[in-house]
C-alpha cells in the first residue's frame, strides 16, 4: 500500500512540476481511465448474459464491472496491470455510486470532480466521500488528497488531481449501460452491496491457470489486452496467429465449458489486434468476429469472442 501511494505521489508531483497534465507521464501502465474509451455497452449485448454467474473482467474504468451488477451478476473477479483502478474504481467511484441517486446527477458530479482545477473544492468533495469507502481506499485517499492540496493551493494554476491519476481523453459516461437509464442505474445501486468483488494486480497474458484452482469462469472480457501482446513480446515482433492461440489456450483453462472471451478490437478490416500479422481469414468457427453496432470509439469498432467448445 506505502509503495503505491508513494508512486502516485510521485506522479502528481511531476505533472505539478511541469504545470501541465500528461497522459505519458509516469510510464504506460501507471494511469488508467476514468469512463469507458470503448462502446461497453454495445459490446456486452453481444453475449447472453442470463446465462453468465461467474466473470473475470479488466477493471480499468470500473464501467464494466458496474454495467455487469446492473444485470444481475454478483459473482465478479477483476483484474488490471494499473494499481489505480482499484482505489478510483472500487473506492472513489464506488463511493459516489453509494451516495447519489440519480444517474444524471452521478454523471455531472464525477465529470466536475475530474475536470474542476479547483484544489479546494476537490479536497472537499474528496474528504466527504473518504468515509464511504473501504478502510484500504480511505488510506489511499486520504494521503493523496492531502499530498496535492498541499503542493497545489497555493499555485496560480492549478491541475485537476483526477486528470493527474487517469486519462480521459476519449472517454465517455454514455457508452455505459448501467448509465442508459434510471431503472439501470437502480438496479445497480440495488445490488452493488450484495456483489461479491474481488480484484487481482496482474498482467492478464501472464496468467496460465485459474486465479483461483477451484474458481472457473462463464465470461472474460479482456477489452484490447491483446493489441499489447507484441510489446510483451518485444518491441519488432508482432502478434501472430500462434499467439493468438497461445493466449486463447491459457485464458480456456479459466474458463467453463462452452464459456467466451471478449476481445476489443483494433488495426485494419483483413487482420486483427494493433500491428498484428493476425488475418480474419485464419480464424476458426470458435474464434468469431463481430462490428460493435453503432460504435463512436476511435478505431475500437470490432469484437473478436472466443468459445471454449463444450467437451463431448
Amino acid at each position: 500500500m506505502s509503495d503505491v501511494i508513494e508512486t502516485y505521489k510521485d506522479l502528481i508531483y511531476r505533472q505539478v512540476r511541469r504545470g501541465e497534465v500528461s497522459s505519458s507521464c509516469g510510464g504506460k501502465w501507471l494511469k488508467s481511465y476514468i469512463w469507458p474509451n470503448e462502446e461497453e455497452k454495445e459490446i456486452l449485448k453481444l453475449v447472453d448474459l442470463k446465462r453468465v454467474k461467474k466473470v473475470l473482467t479488466v477493471l480499468s474504468s470500473g464501467d464494466y464491472l458496474y454495467s455487469l451488477i446492473s444485470k444481475g451478476i454478483k459473482d465478479i473477479d477483476t483484474f488490471d496491470i494499473s494499481p489505480i483502478t482499484e482505489y478510483y474504481a472500487l473506492g472513489l467511484k464506488r463511493s459516489i455510486i453509494s451516495n447519489i441517486a440519480g444517474y444524471g446527477e452521478f454523471k455531472r458530479y464525477l465529470s466536475t470532480l475530474v475536470y474542476s482545477d479547483d484544489t479546494r473544492y476537490v479536497s472537499r468533495e474528496l474528504d466527504r466521500l473518504i468515509p464511504m469507502m473501504y478502510s484500504k481506499y480511505q488510506q489511499f485517499w486520504i494521503e493523496i488528497n492531502k499530498y496535492n492540496y498541499d503542493i497545489q493551493k497555493k499555485k496560480s494554476k492549478q491541475l485537476p488531481l483526477l486528470c493527474l491519476l487517469l486519462n480521459s481523453d476519449k472517454c465517455f459516461p454514455n457508452r455505459c449501460s448501467y448509465l442508459n437509464s434510471q431503472e439501470d442505474y437502480d438496479r445497480l445501486r440495488l445490488h452493488l452491496s450484495s456483489t461479491f468483488i474481488k480484484f487481482y494486480n496482474i498482467n492478464i497474458l501472464d496468467v496460465s491457470k485459474p486465479l483461483e484452482y477451484d474458481k472457473f469462469y462463464d465470461l472474460i472480457i479482456m477489452s484490447n489486452i491483446m493489441d499489447y501482446y507484441s510489446e510483451r513480446k518485444g518491441k519488432n515482433e508482432f502478434t501472430k496467429y500462434c499467439d493468438l492461440k497461445r493466449v486463447e489456450k491459457q485464458l480456456f483453462n479459466l474458463l467453463t465449458d462452452g464459456g467466451r472471451v471478449i476481445n476489443t478490437i483494433t488495426g485494419g478490416n483483413n487482420s486483427l489486434f494493433h500491428q498484428s500479422k493476425v488475418a480474419v481469414s485464419q480464424l476458426q468457427d470458435n474464434e468469431r468476429l463481430y462490428d460493435i453496432n453503432n460504435s463512436k470509439s476511435y478505431d475500437h469498432d470490432r469484437c473478436l469472442i472466443l468459445t471454449k467448445t463444450r467437451k463431448k
